[in-house]
């Protein structure tokens, strides 16, 4: 929208200085070659540099995050039934030159239960929950890394019908409404600094 907006105002320009160059009734001024082509050569080149400089609409692709992101939310896990398993896709970190990177940060908190219980039966303490961040590939791509824990650095997971699907072939189901009873009764939700 922006773009055609201002293309059209380069145009406009462009048309007006050359509707300058053609002589109005009674008027005795005459313009040289030399300004006439100045006139039309400086409204095209406007236009090449709005064509260039504005990024085409349909190439423009914007990251979701926070609750836009199919990824965002509570999930089950076969592998710790009960168990947290909370994942937040967030706007990628500020560097230290003041720039960002174009890949959305993805969180995810969890906890697998007390030593030797199968699945979660309690809700954990704060200090016993687990974070590893990754990063959002695409809609339908996360890459987390879970050296953290003893695991791979870059294990990717795919949506497929409602969950994440990863490499080993476990899924995490998305539960619909949450599951705040697994949370540190302490804690509401899962902020980003907690």
């Amino acid at each position: 929208m922006f773009r055609l907006a201002a293309l059209a105002i380069v145009s406009a320009g462009a048309i007006s200085g050359a509707a300058a160059l053609v002589p109005t009734q009674g008027s005795s001024s005459t313009t040289s070659r030399r300004e006439a082509f100045g006139k039309v050569a400086s409204g095209l080149f406007g236009i090449g540099i709005v064509s260039t400089v504005l990024p085409e609409e349909a190439q423009a692709t914007k990251a979701l995050t926070g609750q836009a992101s199919q990824f965002t939310g509570f999930y089950d896990d076969p592998n710790h039934p009960g168990c947290l398993r909370s994942l937040k896709v967030v706007g990628p970190k500020q560097r230290a030159d003041g720039t960002r990177s174009r890949i959305p940060i993805v969180e995810v908190k969890g906890y697998d239960g007390k030593e030797g219980e199968k699945m979660c039966t309690s809700r954990p303490q704060r200090e016993d929950l687990w974070s590893i961040e990754g990063k959002l590939l695409d809609k339908d791509t996360v890459a987390l890394d879970f050296s953290s824990k003893g695991g791979p650095a870059n294990v990717k997971g795919s949506w497929e019908e409602g969950g994440i699907v990863f490499p080993d072939g476990n899924k995490w189901s998305k539960v619909a409404f949450g599951t705040p009873d697994r949370l540190p009764k302490d804690m509401k939700t899962l902020k980003s600094d907690s």
